[in-house]
């Protein structure tokens, strides 16, 4: 599996909504949130990994290198909590009928 990079979350785009809906395709929007889900949880696996081999210390954020990861992973969380809104907003009610 390729990583996501945090300039391919930065820079996603999706089609609009099909005519009569509004905001993001939704399928399309499901389809690159599980591809963040699971570049984080494998990334989140390989650390917790790298740490119980002792390859990794176990260490507070406290030098700008992890300090620029926490910022840019607060970024990525404000851009799927935008999508996510949108996707709601763009749902129709679940009482509606066709």
């Amino acid at each position: 599996m390729a990583y996501l990079t945090p300039s391919d979350v930065r820079n996603a785009m999706f089609k609009k909504a099909s005519f009569g809906s509004r905001g993001y395709d939704e399928e399309e929007v499901d389809t690159f949130l599980d591809q963040v889900e699971a570049t984080i949880s494998a990334l989140a696996e390989e650390v917790a990994a790298l740490r119980a081999a002792g390859g990794l210390p176990v260490r507070p954020v406290s030098d700008l290198g992890d300090k620029a990861v926490l910022v840019e992973l607060d970024l990525i969380k404000q851009r799927l909590a935008r999508i996510e809104a949108a996707v709601v907003r763009s749902a129709p009610p679940r009482d509606a009928t066709f």
